[in-house]
Parts: structure tokens; sequence; C-alpha cells
């Protein structure tokens, strides 16, 4: 059961035909006759970010069940559109992106510059490829399913083409960067307009490159600090799970990686101690498939007043 609300309000439930219960986080590494478990510090050389776009985004596999992304994104992108300010939505950066561009399809028109950001270097030769449109991957599909997402008719060709267009004129505008969520310095900040944003997303991302809760804390606190006081983050989160399937290379192999063991509280809770305020929460869950999705408002910073021989802190 699907369920979209406020935290810590009463969910609003969602019936399991709003959207198909598949996800990058829901798909059962069991199934495979062969397993091998990769962890962390393995992504460089065993991800192959070919396999895993075949895997879930590819257009023979979208048939199989919308990636429960592609129906939560456009719903808080309409969220933001309605209660943010259009100078206050410049600038939104995606944390692991992976080798996909579908956070640049869902928020293409929310904000003027999109940053494309991942820890692996064949997943940004893969998002550079589709920018200067070398060698892109087919997103069709995708494009389709989100711009129906967000209500209206199926597109045709030539809307779809129109949409692609503009994301990449948006992320042109931003850029593709290098992210490491361990380093203090996510990001490589001289060779980026912005050092604070006004969005971030970030899904299914920290869980997959920690190994211990510490670890996860101190990644959230390294990548949110790119977000600006005020900003809106997106977290996609998996819950209570220890794996994922990364791709299939042959239909005898799956390629798994680990995931951090998270609970929703743990995630909650971290969030706080980076200075999100969490009566601002909107929670979209999908009960008892392990797949979470919080849109929540950093606090703003402090105003001060000044007295003679002192400030003094309005809020």
């Amino acid at each position: 059961m699907a369920t979209l609300s406020s935290f810590p309000s009463t969910e609003t439930e969602y019936s399991e035909d709003d959207v198909m219960e598949v996800s990058e986080a829901s798909e059962d590494p069991e199934s495979s006759s062969e397993v091998a478990v990769y962890g962390p510090g393995d992504y460089k050389e065993k991800f192959n970010p070919t396999d895993y776009l075949n895997f879930y985004y590819s257009n023979a596999a979208m048939p199989q069940g919308a990636r429960v992304s592609l129906f939560v994104l456009p719903i808080f992108a309409h969220i933001m559109e309605e209660t943010m300010a259009p100078e206050e939505r410049f600038s939104m950066i995606d944390v692991g992106s992976g080798p996909t561009i579908y956070s640049a399809v869902c928020f293409r028109t929310l904000v003027r510059r999109i940053y494309l950001t991942d820890y692996v270097e064949s997943n940004l030769t893969v998002l550079e490829e589709w920018l200067n449109k070398s060698k892109p991957f087919d997103w069709s599909t995708v494009i389709s399913v989100v711009k129906r997402n967000e209500g209206g008719r199926p597109p045709n060709v030539w809307e779809v083409a129109k949409i692609e267009a503009l994301c990449r004129q948006k992320v042109a505008k931003g850029g593709i960067f290098h992210a490491d969520v361990h380093q203090p310095k996510v990001c490589p900040f001289e060779q980026m307009a912005n050092r604070e944003y006004d969005i971030m997303v970030s899904i299914f991302c920290l869980e997959a490159a920690c190994s211990t809760f510490d670890e996860y804390r101190q990644a959230m606190k390294n990548m949110t600090n790119m977000l600006r006081p005020g900003g809106r983050l997106i977290l996609g989160s998996v819950t209570e799970d220890s794996c994922y399937v990364a791709g299939m290379p042959s239909k005898e192999r799956a390629v798994v990686f680990s995931l951090l063991h998270l609970t929703e509280q743990e995630i909650v809770d971290t969030l706080e101690e980076c200075d999100f305020d969490l009566s601002t929460m909107r929670k979209y869950a999908l009960n008892h498939e392990g797949v979470l999705y919080l849109m929540v408002s950093k606090r703003p910073r402090a105003k001060l007043a000044y007295t003679p021989g002192r400030f003094i802190r309005l809020s």
C-alpha cells in the first residue's frame, strides 16, 4: 500500500493501482542462481551503467512496472511549484544520480540550473554522452511516464523530444560533476556556478555508499551542507533491506550490491541532526516494500538584531 503524508500527521492512502510497486529497491536477488554481493568500495570496478539502465529503464524493462521515483518526484515537484517562489528555486542538485536523468526530467520546469553528480566515473561518462548526444540512452519511455504522471494525455514523439531538449538545456547550465559523500567537500565547488542549492535530490544513494550508521550520519551531513538554509531536500531511501540488484548481464547472473540496513526512524533522526525542520516533512511510502521518499525543508538561517553592545537572536 502506497502512502503520502506530512510528517508526523496521519498518512493519506493510495491504492496499489496508483503506482505499480516495482522499484530499484524491490527486485529480488534471490531469484538468481549466482549471486555475489559487492560493497560500497566495489562501485568503480563492478557497477556497469549499461546493465543498470537496461535492467531498470530500457523500453523493454519499463512495461514491467513504472519505477516509483517517476511517480513520486512529479508530485513533490508540483508541491514545490505551489509553495516556493521562482526566486527560491533557482538550482537543483541530484547527489548520486547514477547514469540516470529522470530527476532532470521531473524538475525541468521548476528550476533554471540542474546539476547531476555521481561517484562512479562511468556513470558520469554516460551522462556526458547523453548531454552531448554522442551515445545517448533512449529515455523516451521514461519521459512519457513522467509526463503522464504530471497529468494530461500521453506525449507524442515531438513532445518527448522537446522535453528532453529542455532537460539538456537545464543540465548544460548546471553541469555534470563527480561527488563523494564521504568527503567534507562533496563536489568540486570551484568548477560549479553554485555552492549552495535550493533543491537537493538524492535517491537510494547514501544507504548504498555507507557500511555503518555512523558513516551514513556523516555522509548525510556532508551532503546536506550543500543545501541552502530554507531549501528543500527530497530523499529516497531503502529501509530494512540489505542488498539490491544493479543489473543482469545475463539471464543466469545478477549483479548485487549491499545496502546499509536502515529504519525510517534512523533516517528521520539523522535529518533532524542535520538541521531539518521535521514539521515540514511530507512522506511517500510503499508499506511492506521498504521504499521511502521524504521531502523536508532545511531550517532557515537565524536572524540577528543589533542593539548597542550585543546581537539578539530573533529566530
